[in-house]
């Protein structure tokens, strides 16, 4: 158990994954037996459901838990509409060269 015992475990899964209740039993030949915290049990890892962290990307989208100046980031709303708008204004221009260069 204890550290080394949690380290091992996010190793194999992510991080954070023994902090949640994930265990790892090593069995003969690097067959694992890999435990969910609600019980679940897998024999092998691509069976295991990803419940690690979202990637950087998608973390301003999701419920930031420690986010240093709180939930109301004013910037983000400019940042999510902006390029939506772009890409609208693109696909439209896209459209207008499709239509008249298959009008000649």
């Amino acid at each position: 158990g204890g550290q080394a015992e949690a380290a091992r475990i996010d190793s194999r899964l992510w991080e954070g994954a023994a902090a949640a209740g994930w265990r790892v039993e090593l069995g003969p030949h690097r067959h694992n037996t890999y435990f969910s915290p609600d019980g679940g049990v897998y024999h092998r890892l691509q069976d295991v459901p990803r419940e690690a962290p979202p990637a950087p990307k998608d973390v301003r989208r999701g419920v930031p838990k420690a986010a240093a100046g709180g939930a109301h980031e004013p910037e983000a709303p400019m940042a999510e509409a902006a390029p939506a708008e772009a890409l609208v204004a693109e696909e439209a221009e896209g459209l207008r060269l499709y239509l008249s260069s298959h009008n000649h």
